[in-house]
C-alpha cells in the first residue's frame, strides 16, 4: 500500500471552559486519541452524531485546529515541521469544502474571481491565466462559465454554489479534500449530481476524500472505509462494506436502524435503539462512554473502558462484546 497522504496520530483536542473571570474553569475534550490515515485516492467517511468530534477532528487534520497532543503527518511529516515551501505544498495540497457555502463564498466575488484566487495565491498564475482555467474548473463541475462566472453566489441555488465551492477547492491541484457535510443541505437529486462530479474527479487526479457526514447512504455511496466515532472516540472502524454489514459496535448498530428501513419485513425485527443525548463531553461517563445509551450494557460497561481493537482483518472495535451485537445483524439477516 502506498504512504498516506495525511495522519492523525494519537490525536487529542482540548478545548478549556472560562468561567466568569476568564479562568479555566473545566475542558472540553472534543478529539480523544484518535488516530487515522488516509491514502492517495481513498475515500474514508466520518460518522457520527453532532457532539461526536468530526468537524473538530476535520479541522485539526486542515490545521485550523492545533492538538492538544498528538501529531498530524503530510507525507510522513509532521506538520509543526513544515515550513517555507514544504509549508506552502501543505496548503496547496489539503483543501475543503464546507456545508455552508452561503458563508464560505464571498458575496463581493463574482464565482469566477471565487474559484481564480487560489490559482493566483496558491500557484502564482496571473490574471488571464487565472480566469482562463477557473472557466475551465467551472465546466468540470457541470457549469457553463457563460453563464455564471459573472454571477454572484447569492444568484445561486445551494447545489450550484456547492459546485462552485468544489472547483474553488480544485483549483490548486490539491490531493486531499476535507468534505464537511459537503452535501447534506442537498435535495436528494442534486446531492447525487455533486457527489457525481466529487467521484469523477477523484477518479481523473488519484484524489483522498474524507468525507464527514451523518448520512449513511452517503457514506455507502463514496468510500471504500468507515470511522464510526462517540465522544470524541473511535469505536468501530475498517471496510464500509463490513462496518455496515457486520456491526460490532452497538452504537454502529444504532446508527443503521436510526435511518429509513425501505423493507416493512424488517421493520419491528428486534433493534437497537439510541435513546437519550449524547453525554457532555466535558464529564464524560465512566467505563464504556455509550454505556448510558446502550441496551446490551452489564456491569463490567459501567466500570471498564474497552480498548480499541482489532476484531476481524481490518476492522476495530471499542466494544467488550462485539460479537453479540455482529450476532444480533446476523439473526436479522438470516429471519
Amino acid at each position: 500500500m502506498t504512504e498516506p497522504i495525511i495522519e492523525a496520530v494519537d490525536v487529542v483536542k482540548q478545548f478549556p471552559i472560562r468561567g466568569r473571570l476568564g479562568t479555566s474553569k473545566a475542558l472540553l475534550t472534543a478529539v480523544d486519541h484518535v488516530t487515522l490515515s488516509i491514502h492517495p485516492g481513498e475515500t474514508v467517511a466520518l460518522v457520527g452524531e453532532s457532539g461526536s468530534g468530526k468537524s473538530t477532528l476535520g479541522r485539526v487534520l486542515l490545521d485550523l485546529e492545533k492538538p492538544t497532543s498528538g501529531e498530524v503527518r503530510f507525507r510522513g511529516q509532521g506538520l509543526e515541521s513544515l515550513t517555507g515551501p514544504a509549508r506552502q505544498d501543505y496548503r496547496r495540497n489539503v483543501q475543503v469544502v464546507f456545508q455552508d457555502t452561503g458563508s464560505s463564498l464571498n458575496p463581493r466575488h463574482d464565482i469566477a474571481t471565487s474559484v481564480g484566487l487560489g490559482l493566483r495565491y496558491n500557484l502564482g498564475l496571473g490574471q488571464k491565466v487565472a480566469d482562463a482555467k477557473s472557466h475551465e474548473l467551472l465546466r468540470l463541475v457541470g457549469l457553463d462559465p457563460d453563464s455564471f462566472a459573472s454571477r454572484s453566489p447569492l444568484e445561486l441555488s445551494g447545489g450550484q454554489r456547492q459546485r462552485v465551492a468544489i472547483a474553488r477547492a480544485m483549483a490548486s491541484d490539491p490531493d486531499f479534500i476535507v468534505a464537511d457535510e459537503a452535501v447534506s443541505a442537498l435535495d436528494v437529486s442534486v446531492r447525487a449530481q455533486v457527489l457525481m462530479v466529487m467521484k469523477r474527479l477523484q477518479v481523473t487526479r488519484d484524489l483522498a476524500y474524507l468525507f464527514i457526514t451523518h448520512d449513511l447512504g452517503v457514506v455507502r455511496t463514496v468510500s471504500e472505509r468507515v470511522v464510526v466515532l462517540y465522544l470524541g472516540q473511535v469505536v468501530n472502524s475498517g471496510p464500509t462494506d463490513d462496518v455496515f454489514g457486520r456491526p460490532s459496535h452497538p452504537y454502529t448498530k444504532a446508527l443503521l436502524e436510526a435511518a429509513t428501513v425501505p423493507d416493512p419485513a424488517v421493520r419491528g425485527r428486534e433493534r437497537i435503539r439510541l435513546s437519550g443525548d449524547i453525554p457532555s463531553p466535558i464529564n464524560p461517563p465512566s467505563g464504556c462512554r455509550f454505556h448510558t445509551r446502550c441496551p446490551l450494557a452489564r456491569e463490567r460497561c459501567r466500570t471498564e473502558a474497552p480498548e480499541l481493537r482489532a476484531i476481524r482483518p481490518g476492522v476495530e472495535t471499542r466494544c467488550h462484546f462485539p460479537e453479540e451485537v455482529t450476532a444480533m445483524t446476523a439473526e436479522v439477516a438470516g429471519s
